[in-house]
């Protein structure tokens, strides 16, 4: 059976203009290229449903004009059911203009007729979620409540608009999936998961362009990392995400499922640009998901796990100090350290030998003082330590200031007789010295081991497009 997702809010002509360069003011540009193109947060992701195998139904309003009959037909055509769309009179059908650049970022200014509005919507029976978008908050307020009294998911998608309408909606939605910029307008938070667990809902998401997105589902955060393309035009690529996510849910995919299945659409709509016409079919995306792909940044993932921004300055003295017992627990039996410095510019990092018996919140190495590493960290304090122990499946990434230490005390409290091996002449030796890291931030990851966790992960992955539990992330900082 094909899965209906009504699509309820806004629909829109997009006149594109193909441009070198966005504008940073005043003055004349010539276009590259222009098309004409539908847009619309709800009508475009109603068309990606129906692109990507489902039963995509569009309901909004239109003017009783051009420019709204072409709309109509340019979604008939594409498969859409727009049965339930509402037809005004004497009213304007929105229109765009949208700049775009080479690199697909665009500018966006929308002519929105302040008659435009629309009445109670009216979902088909059959209708397997919902998806709404905020631009008329009264309707998508009762389309979010009839999913919910017919328990079928309501997608909130949750792009920048009147704030005083989100709380409503947001309540209402079972998965309301932000763009970066809406959910920072909201919360405040430039961290985007500490965003999320501001708005405080059981399953949110948001958006990231070329990072992909992050999903808080209860309590915990998971990163879906998106794949590397040459982006054409982002022109409709949230819609696309919005409408693809709504159907996997409808499918009755896991919420990360759906949200890769989401990440390939629009990966593959911003590839292809060409507004309605570059929403890929269901054969695209799902050769995309077997292909797979890996992060962006191939940290991300192992991040979003840690403690928010706004909560790490309330770590008390106590979980300050089991942390530091845990790092050093992972650790000490690493015998060597790569350092990573800045060299005019360029990252260069090496190994160093362990030389410490704790950890503190300080690391020591010794060096010899006349190494080009001392006069690169005399120029730029800031270094990087890692520690990793691939068996173990332990790793450790800590931050902090780097500084050089001579004294003859220091030298003799951090000596063993291994050290001897790069310093014959023993403490004595006219240029040993060591390295002093005062760290400021660190972060552990401890994951589970074993070839049964490995097996029933990889298991876990295929069958349901959901990584397992990676273990322990956290991130810990020090005053």
């Amino acid at each position: 059976m094909t899965q209906g997702v009504c699509c309820v809010g806004i629909a829109v002509l997009d006149r594109v203009y193909e441009i070198a360069a966005l504008p940073s003011g005043g003055g004349k540009h010539v276009a590259r290229g222009y098309r004409e193109t539908g847009g619309g947060m709800a009508a475009t992701a109603a068309l990606a449903v129906a692109r990507l195998g489902g039963r995509g139904i569009w309901c909004g309003p239109l003017g009783d004009d051009v420019v709204g009959r072409d709309l109509r037909q340019r979604l008939d055509r594409g498969g859409v059911d727009t049965g339930p769309a509402q037809v005004l009179p004497g009213v304007r059908t929105p229109i765009s203009v949208v700049l775009v650049q080479p690199d697909g970022e665009r500018c966006l200014i929308l002519d929105r007729d302040p008659r435009l509005e629309m009445h109670r919507p009216e979902i088909p029976p059959g209708t397997a979620a919902v998806m709404a978008d905020p631009r008329f908050p009264r309707a998508s307020l009762a389309a979010l409540h009839s999913a919910r009294d017919r328990g079928i998911p309501g997608v909130l998608d949750a792009e920048v608009a009147a704030t005083a309408a989100l709380p409503a909606l947001l309540a209402a939605a079972s998965h309301p999936v932000f763009s970066r910029a809406a959910l920072r307008e909201l919360t405040g938070e430039a961290d985007p998961g500490a965003g999320l667990r501001r708005v405080g809902h059981g399953c949110a998401g948001v958006t990231l362009g070329p990072e992909g997105s992050l999903f808080l589902i209860e309590g915990r955060l998971h990163a879906v990392p998106a794949p590397r393309i040459a982006a054409r035009d982002t022109t409709g690529c949230g819609d696309v995400f919005h409408g693809a996510f709504a159907l996997g849910l409808a499918a009755g995919m896991p919420v990360l499922a759906a949200a890769r299945l989401a990440t390939a659409a629009a990966a593959l709509k911003a590839e292809a640009g060409r507004g309605w016409d570059g929403i890929p079919g269901r054969a695209a995306a799902d050769a995309m998901l077997a292909r797979g792909w890996s992060a962006r940044n191939p940290t991300h993932a192992l991040r979003v796990n840690a403690a928010s921004s706004n909560e790490r300055p309330t770590m008390s003295d106590a979980s300050r100090d089991d942390a530091k017992q845990k790092l050093w627990a992972m650790m000490k039996d690493i015998k060597f350290a790569m350092l990573t410095t800045d060299d005019a510019g360029h990252l260069r990092a090496r190994p160093m030998a362990a030389s410490q018996t704790g950890f503190d919140g300080t690391l020591w190495f010794f060096t010899r003082a006349s190494s080009h590493k001392v006069a690169e960290v005399g120029a730029d304090h800031s270094v990087g330590v890692t520690y990793a122990d691939p068996s173990g499946q332990n790793y450790v990434s800590l931050s902090g200031r780097a500084t050089l230490v001579q004294d003859k005390a220091s030298i003799a409290a951090h000596w063993s007789e291994g050290i001897r091996t790069w310093f014959p002449k023993g403490q004595d030796d006219p240029d040993i010295a060591l390295l002093k890291v005062d760290v400021k931030a660190a972060e552990y990851w401890d994951a589970p081991n074993s070839a049964m966790v490995h097996a029933y992960g990889y298991i876990k992955a295929v069958v349901t497009g959901e990584s397992p539990h990676p273990g322990e992330n956290r991130k810990v900082s020090f005053p």
